[in-house]
This record gives structure tokens, C-alpha cells and sequence, in this order.
């Protein structure tokens, strides 16, 4: 299977490197309209989170509390520092990605989970339904190839049982990760304004999906999911 570079080296370089450029409207503006484009030219012919990806208002942000991206379900939130960095594949991967996790119902909190196996869980099955739609994953992904077509609650319990789950990690922003200290926090951006999402949300974006022209086995597996 082919694969993307990974992502985490980059996210971890970034999250160590000041900004110097002093033009951040520009950084800003530069990395929405690319943004914009790229998912405009996706939705005519790369398949169906393309097109979901269009019920997301991208916003570009500058601040300490987002390293990566992230999604409310409203927006796709990301750092512009971060996705300068990008190529179109690894955009792409991105996209789908988070769109995937709103259509599983991945942005509805769980607080009554253990945080990091419901994170990885949630990893795994988004990651699960990218390959489904015939992208490539980036190699440090999080993927468990003996769960393949279980749904992430299935792979949360499995996942009791991991030795080491601590060993794997995701990329983007999760609803109930930690917080940065408050004493890292020096850069602020008020466009950065994520909201909660309830199980409204997520069913509206399960029904949209179903809208969908969908592959055979993305429509198959949301359909064996539901049951």
C-alpha cells in the first residue's frame, strides 16, 4: 500500500519553531484560499468526502493552542504554519479524514471513556474509511490492520487488551484532549472558536453521507455500522 510521509515530525517541529514571518494575515489568507481551492477541485472528481468537505468552513489560525488541524463538525479548524508545510496529498489525506470522523460521530465528546484508547479508536476507524475510499494514509497513521471493518467501539475494547497503546498517537485534535498549560500559551488567535457537537450533529452528518454517491464498501460498512 502506498504511503504519505508522515505527519508527526513535522507537527512536532512546527510546535517548537516561532513564527518570524510578521505577515500572518498573509499566511493566513495564502492558506484559505489554497484551502478553498483544493477542496473545490477534490469535489469534482475524488469521491464523496470531497464533496461532504464542502459543509465545512475552513478557518486558518495562528495559535499555540493548535498544533495541526481539528474539526467541530462546523469548521476545519487549522494551524497555517502547519498545513504551509503540506503538499496536495497530505491535504487531501486531511480532509477526508476529518470529514470521516464527523460522519462516525467521532466530535461528540465521550467523557465517560478512557481518553487515549477512544482516541486511537476513533484514529483507526476514520483512518479505515479514508483506505475504503481509495486514498493514501500517511506512514505513521494510526491503523490496526487485524481490526479492519471493526467500528471504533469495537476497537476501543480490543484495545484494552493492548500492551502499549501509549506508543500510538493521532495527529489532529481530538474533543477531549488536554489543554496546553497556560504558561505555553503565548499566541492567541480569536478566530480560533471551536464548538461543542451533540449527537444532532453527527446524525445530520451520517444522513448527508447517505445522500451521497458512495463506494460500494463505504456505503456497506456505514450500513453495518448502524446495525
Amino acid at each position: 500500500m502506498p504511503l504519505i510521509d508522515s505527519l508527526s515530525p513535522r507537527q512536532r517541529f512546527l510546535a517548537a519553531t516561532p513564527d518570524h514571518s510578521g505577515d500572518n494575515k498573509a499566511l493566513k489568507a495564502a492558506q484559505h484560499r489554497q484551502w478553498l481551492q483544493e477542496i473545490q477541485t477534490w469535489a469534482g472528481h475524488e469521491g464523496a468526502s470531497a464533496r461532504l468537505a464542502r459543509h465545512l468552513t475552513p478557518v486558518p489560525i495562528l495559535d499555540d493552542r493548535l498544533d495541526t488541524v481539528t474539526t467541530d463538525g462546523r469548521h476545519l479548524f487549522f494551524n497555517a504554519r502547519f498545513t504551509a508545510t503540506l503538499r496536495p496529498v497530505e491535504r487531501h489525506f486531511i480532509t477526508a479524514h476529518l470529514v470521516w470522523h464527523c460522519v462516525c460521530g467521532h466530535i461528540v465528546a465521550q467523557s465517560h471513556r478512557d481518553n487515549l484508547r477512544w482516541n486511537l479508536a476513533c484514529e483507526h476507524e476514520a483512518n479505515y474509511l479514508v483506505l475504503l475510499e481509495g486514498l493514501r494514509l500517511p506512514r505513521d497513521a494510526v491503523f490496526y490492520f487485524s481490526q479492519a471493518g471493526r467500528s471504533n467501539g469495537q476497537v476501543y475494547d480490543w484495545l484494552a487488551a493492548h500492551p502499549h497503546p501509549q506508543y500510538d498517537h493521532h495527529f489532529d485534535q481530538h474533543p477531549l484532549d488536554p489543554p496546553r498549560d497556560y504558561d505555553e500559551v503565548t499566541l492567541v488567535d480569536p478566530d480560533y472558536t471551536p464548538l461543542d457537537a451533540d449527537d444532532a450533529l453527527a446524525n445530520l452528518w451520517l444522513e448527508l453521507a447517505q445522500r451521497e454517491r458512495l463506494a460500494t464498501p463505504l456505503r456497506a460498512y456505514l450500513i453495518k455500522r448502524q446495525g
